[in-house]
């Protein structure tokens, strides 16, 4: 049992609207007819509440069974499934926008690493990739669980992937944005 199993239904009173509006602003640019797909998405609180009322599909992916329960009560519209963030091969090709937002670095960074290598290849051809990390190799803002940085690792990769770095400061923190 994680600890996101032991506070999941208490999860959304310590959440704030960070992140949001950012990935508003993402799906607004890139239209509505979007297929997104969200990478620890928790309890859907917010960003899931507000970006899958404006997109065609919206799944949200989490490891914990509590966290998911909470996403289905908060926004029965999307779909959810406990999937591991290491084990995305499986959901198939097709999206238009991926994101982690405060949960990819929950994992061992070359498990980071190998996850947005594998997040890479399951966008559309002009598809975008967008998550959140430290600043600072280590870092990782937040109070739940330990924090390990990837952006430094995943530079190493770039060609691998064959997308473009864009470092992109957002509102309460840094995140990293990936695009062809």
């Amino acid at each position: 049992m994680t600890i996101y199993d032991r506070i999941g239904g208490e999860y959304d009173r310590y959440r704030t609207e960070i992140g949001a509006r950012d990935l508003l602003a993402v799906v607004e640019a890139m239209g509505d007819s979007l297929h997104v797909l969200d990478l620890g998405c928790g309890t859907g609180y917010p960003i899931a509440v507000r970006v899958a009322a404006r997109v065609s599909r919206y799944l949200g992916i989490d490891r914990s069974e509590a966290m998911l329960a909470a996403f289905r009560r908060n926004v029965p519209q999307a779909e959810c499934a406990c999937v591991d963030m290491t084990a995305i091969e499986r959901l198939g090709t097709g999206w238009d926008l991926i994101f982690s937002w405060g949960a990819l670095c929950h994992l061992p960074a070359e498990a980071q690493v190998r996850t947005l290598i594998a997040a890479a290849g399951l966008l559309n051809p002009s598809g975008r990739l967008l998550f959140t990390n430290g600043e600072e190799p280590g870092q990782c803002k937040g109070s739940v669980g330990g924090y390990r940085d990837v952006a430094h690792a995943l530079r190493r990769h770039v060609d691998e992937i064959a997308f473009d770095h864009v470092l992109a400061p957002l509102p309460g923190g840094a995140s990293d944005y990936w695009a062809r």
